[in-house]
Parts: C-alpha cells; structure tokens; sequence
C-alpha cells in the first residue's frame, strides 16, 4: 500500500541513497494513487 511505499522510500534515502527496495518506475503510480485519493502527504 501507500504508506508501506513511502515507508521504503525514507529508509532507502536514510541507509544508502540508493534504490534497492523500490523501483523508480512505481513512482508516478504511486504519486496519482496519492493525488486521487486525496492524500495530502507525499512521501
């Protein structure tokens, strides 16, 4: 889900600063995922 992806998204930038948990091809879904469901927070 959303929060589970932004949760990986902080630790990938606190450990290493490298994509290793997510993929950079899932951002754009998960961004309109977050703009449709109104959530105001963005990872």
């Amino acid at each position: 889900d959303y929060q589970l992806y932004c949760d990986l998204r902080k630790l990938e930038d606190s450990c290493a600063h490298e994509r290793w948990l997510t993929l950079p091809e899932d951002d754009d879904k998960w961004e309109k995922y977050a703009k449709e469901s109104g959530l105001l927070n963005k990872c």
